[in-house]
């Protein structure tokens, strides 16, 4: 996969996956749709904090953030998006620097700042009997320093948790998008 062809292996991560009964196709298209107000620490970012909060109510969350500073750094078409940014630990959402692809984002060494990488993977299975898609949301996020290594080492424990509810909300909005509801079922 293009993550690991692009994070190094000491870059701290995690993944949540989900099988969604749809193709791969199908996942993508909608995967780009989804916006703010369904993923809920999003939602009460946009209340709570907005002014630490990029994002607005009506875009999709996928486009916002292109916009705030995540370029393409790689596509498998049906298979795996990549996005990837460089911003200070505290600042990752910063609209400064700016990286547009893979070869800036390896080249980038300013001390001081992290690079992330986010992976949407999505993989053909069936279970029990029926055609769907594994959808994985991964991330990486390495220093570009050893002491923005050390800070995101002692900020990681709650980066992690953070990040594990962001990607369990955004692969939980994919499912109420695509899955069918059983007839009878409120919608």
């Amino acid at each position: 996969m293009l993550l690991e062809q692009i994070a190094p292996e000491t870059a701290l991560g995690r993944a949540d996956s989900r099988w969604l009964p749809v193709s791969p196709g199908s996942v993508f298209a909608e995967l780009q749709k989804i916006m703010p107000a369904e993923i809920p620490l999003v939602r009460i970012g946009l209340k709570v904090a907005k002014p630490l909060m990029p994002f607005v109510d009506g875009k999709p969350l996928y486009a916002q953030m292109l916009d705030a500073g995540f370029a393409v750094m790689g596509v498998m078409p049906l298979r795996e998006v990549l996005l990837g940014r460089v911003g200070k630990l505290t600042k990752v959402f910063a609209p400064e620097p700016r990286i547009k692809d893979k070869r800036e984002l390896n080249a980038f060494a300013e001390p001081g700042h992290v690079k992330v990488v986010l992976s949407f993977q999505l993989a053909p299975e069936e279970r029990a009997g029926r055609a769907g898609t594994n959808v994985t949301f991964a991330v990486r996020i390495w220093g570009t320093d050893a002491g923005a290594t050390r800070r995101l080492k002692l900020a990681w424990p709650l980066g992690n948790a953070f990040g594990g509810r962001f990607a369990g909300a955004w692969l939980r909005a994919l499912d109420t998008r695509l899955t069918p509801k059983p007839s009878g079922s409120p919608a």
